[in-house]
């Protein structure tokens, strides 16, 4: 009898681990809160459909792309670039993901060489152009969900990256300017401040694929290439 309530006991004892083992949490399948965030994902920036403000204060004289590597220990990094008013940012982004929130908080950085200060008119003036660095930066702020249907063989794991992203546009100004044209008379140009243009923009990424190999950035735009035109 003694063996036969033994016995009971443990067959009770072991069916209640595995009624508590069923109705845990699911570590890494993709549930609420548990999303394999690790891996590698390629977005936009794209303008927001926010009515009203201006133009480029809604992003929609502008359009950003990235590719980041979200490794399971560290930091995030890749590359980032942005188009905006004739001129291109190219730059990094680094970040984190939060697998136990489902969140992710980026931050952006970027240059572009631009020509700043010359002029040229009908009458045979010129004033040299400079070179100078506008930079653009700002952070991103999104949150990882999974597709509930998925796109099974397109290799594709189903899980966006979904969220905003407020950048600022530096460009920078030039001191006034003094020469003197063909006619021997003296041309001053007024010096010209910073401008600085805040942006709001929606973040539309996705997860490539779950390598977490450091992205190649062979063939990529760099600013030297871009300030060169080559």
């Amino acid at each position: 009898m003694k063996k036969i309530l033994s016995l009971l006991v443990v067959f009770t004892f072991l069916q209640v681990q595995s009624w508590a083992l069923v109705g845990g949490p699911q570590f890494g399948d993709g549930g609420s809160g548990n999303i394999a965030t690790a891996g590698t994902y390629a977005g936009a920036l794209l303008p927001t459909a926010t009515s009203g403000g201006t133009a480029d204060a809604n992003g929609f004289n502008g359009l950003g792309i990235f590719a980041i590597v979200i490794p399971t220990e560290g930091l995030g990094q890749g590359s980032f670039y942005y188009f905006s008013s004739g001129n291109a940012f190219v730059g990094t982004v680094s970040g984190i993901a939060d697998p136990e929130k489902d969140t992710f908080v980026g931050v952006v950085n970027g240059q572009a060489s631009i020509s700043l200060g010359g002029f040229s008119d009908i009458f045979g003036d010129t004033a040299t152009f400079t070179q100078s660095l506008a930079t653009v930066g700002g952070g991103l702020f999104a949150t990882f969900s999974q597709d509930s249907v998925g796109l099974s063989g397109s290799g594709a794991t189903g899980v966006r990256l979904s969220g905003t992203a407020d950048l600022d546009i530096l460009i920078p100004g030039t001191p006034a300017t003094t020469t003197t044209d063909a006619a021997g008379n003296t041309v001053t140009t007024p010096a010209v401040p910073d401008q600085i243009t805040s942006l709001q923009l929606v973040v539309d990424g996705f997860q490539q694929s779950t390598n977490t190999t450091a992205l190649s950035t062979t063939g990529f735009p760099t600013l030297a290439t871009q300030a060169t035109g080559s």
